[in-house]
Order: structure tokens, then sequence, then C-alpha cells
């Protein structure tokens, strides 16, 4: 790129860092981010060895990418446990994104106008904010980093074929499936930059005036290919996302995060798919009323409305198609759009939502390049409307910087983001997540009466809800009633007896209460579920202490500081034990600190 070219990257980029300034002050999301971040020991302590051996083995949050756990526990090394770090590393991620997007653009195109109004659509567009906002999508902001700087490389690949090269390529293509599998789709995004811009393959339209006018500084790639000869030379990059996928079909059938066909039949999930890409590009163009999580509403494929979403989807398709000489953008960001949003329209139901804004992050990036190019090529024809087209951008612009603003807003409290979404959707029976938001809210003010009418309205809509019991369960035991917490504890055990934090608690629950054997068993089951908790560890070394078996419980204590170095109750703990030990005076049994 030229000088101007990289004046304008980093222009972006400072622009960017402004625009999402506020997100720094926004709080952990009670959603998530408590795996990702908060309540996760392995992230907040930063890189041990043992935390960094931890990334490659664990499946927490029911995805394998370890190279996201790297970056969330860089995040804490650097800025400690608190948001601000984790928030930090969100939005410059995002914004390195934007300026890998217009490098990528500028290479293969050679025309930085439109490049720089889809790298800034992408950058400040409000269905951004949930993927930028939200510490649990540090996956999609490190994840689409790579996915730009691949094409990148896979670019200059292009036009100097080389095995170094390609192996570039690969190597980021890597990095990006071991932040988030979404781009098992580059092999076929690549392909689609074969026929434009790059004009690689023998069945590219040929070139009009305007696109020759467009990349005159863009090099000449290699010799045309066959779309057998494009696809072989994509062969190890999709063996790849074929590795990608079925490590992640694996983690996330045995977390039990997939949704089973019988509880969302295949005919619903298409009907679902064909509205969510229509809902998709009509939050696009007109972004208002985003929340964190959309309903579930099952459809019939005989539904009028189905049917006209499928003909619209098809409208378009052949246009795109009809098309593709003349305006070859058209066709490549359509099909971008459609294509990178396959391995989560639905068809694959993940959770509780039917579509979600951080789906968006990368495949909308279509529509933008045909939004842009449109509009470029609009002005090289008529000349005299140029200022025209430059003043709506410009709005736009403006439109889209100050929703991004008011939607950074809703993130900057749990209880902002969660009202939000209740007040979009007051018909909560299938936002489970929204009465559970609310709920921990309230119990976290203080306001247990309030706490406990949102977990009472989960159980009364589904009397198996674990989730609501254990929270109950918290609520009774700050009210002093352990008696009553416990029967929590012991009902969403008994419903999922896999959730460790309800062991961890119940165990805490009775070593108040001096029931030690109990105790133990739920703190050696949570540790068999969860490994690597301190919290077990400290609460297993209190219980050998109060039992006087002061070795155990060094060992055990040692063991929890391995996890936390910095838990300063574990640090006081050992030291009582060695003033203890050089006493010889015995700890005094039954107490637990």
């Amino acid at each position: 790129m030229s000088t101007k070219e990289w004046s304008a990257a980093a222009l972006l980029v400072i622009l960017t860092l402004i625009l999402y300034g506020p997100a720094l002050r926004c709080e952990f999301v009670k959603w998530d981010d408590d795996i990702y971040a908060s309540d996760n020991e392995h992230v907040t302590t930063g890189l041990l060895p043992g935390n960094v051996v931890w990334d490659w083995t664990t499946i927490e949050g029911s995805n394998w990418h370890p190279l996201t756990w790297l970056s969330l526990q860089f995040d804490a090394t650097l800025f400690g446990p608190g948001p601000f770090g984790f928030h930090l590393g969100n939005v410059v991620q995002h914004a390195l994104s934007a300026a890998a997007l217009f490098w990528l653009l500028c290479i293969m195109t050679g025309a930085p106008v439109p490049s720089f109004a889809v790298a800034a659509l992408f950058a400040w567009h409000p269905l951004h904010v949930e993927s930028v906002a939200w510490v649990s999508e540090r996956k999609d902001t490190l994840s689409t980093l790579f996915w730009f700087l691949t094409l990148v490389a896979y670019a200059n690949y292009t036009f100097a074929p080389s095995r170094s090269r390609y192996l570039l390529v690969a190597v980021l293509f890597g990095l990006g499936l071991l932040s988030k599998p979404m781009l098992v789709t580059v092999p076929g995004v690549m392909l689609l930059l074969d026929v434009w811009p790059l004009g690689r393959l023998k069945i590219s339209p040929p070139a009009s005036a305007e696109a020759v006018a467009t990349r005159d500084q863009r090099p000449s790639v290699g010799d045309s290919l066959t779309v057998g000869q494009a696809v072989r030379e994509k062969l190890p990059l999709f063996a790849m996302s074929i590795a990608a996928s079925l490590v992640t079909i694996l983690a996330q059938r045995s977390t039990g995060a997939l949704r089973t066909l019988a509880g969302l039949p295949l005919n619903d999930r298409v009907a679902m798919s064909g509205l969510a890409y229509v809902d998709y590009l009509r939050q696009t163009a007109w972004p208002v009323d985003l929340a964190c999580l959309y309903p579930i509403v099952k459809h019939s494929l005989l539904e009028p409305t189905v049917w006209l979403a499928f003909g619209f989807l098809s409208i378009a398709t052949w246009f795109a198609v009809s098309m593709r000489r003349s305006r070859p953008y058209l066709l490549v960001g359509w099909l971008w759009f459609l294509g990178t949003l396959v391995p989560v329209i639905g068809l694959v139901t993940v959770g509780d939502q039917s579509r979600a804004d951080r789906y968006t992050y990368v495949p909308v990036t279509g529509i933008f390049i045909i939004i842009a190019w449109s509009a470029f090529e609009f002005s090289r024809r008529f000349p005299a409307l140029r200022s025209f087209v430059v003043g709506l951008w410009l709005c736009v612009g403006i439109l889209s910087w100050q929703l991004t603003r008011d939607q950074i807003q809703y993130w900057q409290s749990n209880a902002k983001l969660w009202q939000h979404c209740a007040t979009l959707y007051p018909s909560t029976k299938s936002l489970e997540n929204v009465l559970l938001g609310l709920g921990v809210v309230h119990m976290e003010r203080g306001e247990l009466d309030k706490a406990t009418e949102f977990f009472r309205k989960l159980i009364a809509e589904n009397p198996n809800d674990a989730i609501a019991n254990y929270h109950l369960g918290l609520v009774s035991d700050r009210r002093g009633k352990s008696q009553e917490a416990r029967e929590y504890y012991a009902a969403a055990i008994r419903l999922m007896p896999s959730y460790w934090r309800a062991h961890i608690n119940m165990a805490l629950n009775l070593m108040r209460a001096g029931d030690w054997q109990q105790a133990r068993a739920h703190l050696e089951m949570a540790e068999r579920l969860h490994p690597g908790r301190a919290s077990v560890q400290r609460g297993l070394g209190d219980i050998c202490a109060a039992e006087g078996r002061m070795d155990d419980a060094v060992q055990h204590w040692q063991a929890a500081l391995r996890i936390h170095p910095n838990d300063s109750e574990i640090v006081e703990r050992l030291k009582r034990s060695q003033r203890l030990s050089h006493s010889g005076a015995e700890h005094p049994a039954g107490r637990v600190d």
C-alpha cells in the first residue's frame, strides 16, 4: 500500500479505538464471562505453565480454542483479573481487524476508496458491538484478525506463488482455527476471491473498464486456473477445516451444547434458517432493537413468511449470478454472506438463541462489499452525483457511529443489558437467560426478594431447571438458611449431576455445618467434574485441617496455591500451619477459615 493508504489504515484504527472507548468501562457479563474470565482461575492467574497446558486440553465453554485462552491469560498477566484488560484486548483486535480488511481489499483491488468504506462499515456497524463489548467473544475478535490476515497472505501468495507463502497462509489459517472454528469457511472464501477481484479462474469474467480502473495498482496474479486446480490447491486447507469441524462437534456434543433433532426438528431448523438470513439483512440495513439474545420461535416450512424469505433469497441469488460478468462483486459479496453464515445459521443448533449479532461479525462483510463497490461504480458512471454519494456515505458513517455508541451503553452493566433484552422481548418463556441474568443482578445488589422472584419464575416455567435451583440455594445461604440452601443444592445436583458449582457450594454449606465426610465427597466430585479449581483444593485442605491431618491439609493448600498463586487466604493458611508446626500446637479441630 502507498503512504496515503497506510495513513488511512492508521486513521481507521484510531477512530475505531475512540468509538469503542466506552467499552473499556463495561462490566463482566453474567453470561459466559464467568467461564471465560471472571471466575476462571486458569485465566485470571495469567500465563502460568499449568494454565498453558490447560489451554490445550480443556473444552471449557463447549469449544476447543487454546489460542483464545492464551490471549485472555495474556491480558490478565498485563492488566490483572479485572474487566478492563479483557475489554481492551477485544477493542484493539477489532480495530486491527478493520485495518487488515482495508489492507486486504487494497492489495487485491487497488481501490482504496471503496476498500476504506468496507473496512469502516465493519469497524463501526452496531451489529458488531456484541462481538467487541462482550469479553466472552474474544474468540470472535481474535479469530477474525487471523481470518483477514490469512486472506492477505493468500492474496500475496497468488501474486507470486511459492511454498513458503503457502505455508504462511496455512499457519495463519491454523492460528485462526485455534481461536474459533468459524474459520472453516475460509477456503471457500478464497475460491470466491479467485473469481473476483483476483480473477485467477478461467471462468472469471473479463474485466470491465470500471474494474480495470479500480485495480490499476494491484499486482497481476499468475496463470489462470481451472476450478479443479483451484480446489486442489486448497485441499490442505479444506482438510484443516474438516478436522476443526469434527473437533468442534465432539466438544459441543460432549458438553450437551448441541440441540438434538428431537428437541428441534430439521424442518423447523430449515425454516428458521431462511428467516434468519432475512433478519440479518434487515438488521444490517436498519440496526435497531438489537438484543443479546433472540428467542427461538419455531416456524413451519408451510408458513407464508418462510416462503417469502426463501423466495427473496432465491431472487437475490439469481440476480447476483446473472450479473456475474458485468459486476462480479455482487456474486462474490452475496455468496460470502450466504456461505460464511452456514456454520451458525441454525441448521446445527447450539444453545437457546435463534440467531445472534455476533454471528454476523464476518459474514456481513460480503454485504458491505456489495454496497461499497456499487456506490463506487455509480459515482464513476455519474460524476455529477459524486458529491451526493460522498455525502450519503458520511451520513451512513455518522449514523453507524451513533448507533454503535448507543449499543455499547447496554453492555456497560448487567442490569442495562438484561433489562434491555427483557424490554424487547417481554414474553420470556424461551428467554431463561434473561430471567436468570436479572435474578443474578438483583442478588449481587443484595435485593434477595427480587432475585428470588426471578428464580422462582424460572422454576415455575421449568421445574427441572437445575441452574435456578442452584441460585435459590445461593440466596438461601445469603439469608443464613443453611438447611433450605442444602435442599436447593441437592435439587440442582439431582437434576444436573455434572453441575460442579452446585457440588462446591453444597460442600461449603456442609463444612459450615461440620459434616466433613459429605463435604469431602462433594468437593472430590467437583474436582473430577472440573479439575484444577483452587477453591476445591482449599476446601479439601480446610477439611483435613479440621480433622487434625495437617500434612494432608498443607498438600492441598499448596496445590491450591499453584493454581492461584496470589490467593492471600491460602498463603495465610500455609503461614499459620508453619507457625503451628514450629510451636508444636495442633490445629483446633472443627475450625474452618
